[in-house]
């Protein structure tokens, strides 16, 4: 297999032998110093980084030098790009948004959705059978760039968001109840990566532990009240609250009004209410 020649041999322990003083750099055995402002790398080690680049492919392996953990895809909601400190949702990751029944977080999540249609190509994975996907118009998205998946079972669902991801899909909402949620995500966060994908996760009720470990950002909402006009409710108002940030400041909180469809004025979207900043 290709790569393999170039791990044989990389466990031998006399590879290796320590600089003086104790806990200094460590260097091949009979390997010359190099200037200590640009330490060398082991050949033991750039044998095996080599291999594994060859094996798995060049982005198998990186140094944390350069990287970039602030790429985002943007929500639609400059508000809520704001609060989450870091301009949107982290590519390549997995995002998070929990609330009980009535917190908004499913039209919140079409809202992200919409926006990012009139860009990439987008899926809805919908376990729960019960999203409108004509919703994504109203909230000026764009229904030719949109996948729609109802899956029989929740392994056929994360199965399809992969095989969509790898296509080119570039952002995923994902509604899904405790159910849906039982398997690993461990694949799912493997093709984010390599991809640089986005995936948002609309978790109604307890969230499994695998999903909050996995989440790179993890938006809580909290229930305000409906927002009634002419006698009938055309909207959610709803507190979002950084929960879980791995690319920036967790703890800032967001008063959101998500306007539902309705044939009559202002129509459908979200606006800001109020907002707090982020613990940092």
């Amino acid at each position: 297999m290709a790569g393999t020649a170039a791990f044989e041999g990389l466990d031998r322990p006399e590879a290796f032998e320590p600089l003086d003083p104790p806990g200094g750099r460590w260097r091949p055995a009979g390997g010359p110093l190099a200037a200590a402002a640009s330490p060398p790398r082991p050949e033991r080690l750039r044998r095996a980084v080599d291999a594994c680049r060859i094996r798995y492919g060049p982005d198998a392996l990186r140094t944390g030098v350069g990287s970039d953990p602030a790429a985002t895809l943007s929500t639609g909601i400059p508000a809520l790009d704001r609060l989450t400190g870091v301009g949107g949702l982290p590519l390549g990751r997995v995002s998070l948004l929990e609330g009980p029944a009535g917190a908004g977080t499913v039209a919140l999540g079409l809202v992200t959705l919409a926006a990012a249609s009139r860009d990439v190509p987008v899926a809805l994975v919908d376990f729960t059978h019960a999203v409108d996907p004509a919703d994504l118009v109203a909230y000026a998205g764009t229904l030719e760039r949109l996948w729609v998946v109802r899956p029989r079972q929740s392994m056929e669902g994360w199965a399809a968001v992969r095989a969509l991801v790898r296509a080119g899909v570039r952002a995923c909402l994902a509604v899904a109840g405790p159910l849906a949620l039982a398997p690993a995500p461990a694949a799912l966060l493997a093709t984010l990566a390599e991809t640089l994908a986005v995936c948002t996760v609309v978790g109604a009720g307890p969230v499994p532990a695998p999903w909050r470990v996995a989440s790179s950002l993890t938006l809580a909402c909290a229930p305000r009240g409906w927002w009634w006009v002419h006698g009938d409710i055309a909207g959610s108002d709803l507190v979002c609250t950084v929960a879980k940030h791995r690319c920036g400041p967790a703890g800032g909180r967001l008063g959101l009004r998500v306007r539902f469809p309705r044939p009559y004025p202002p129509g459908a979207g979200v606006e800001a209410l109020d907002a707090e900043p982020g613990a940092g």
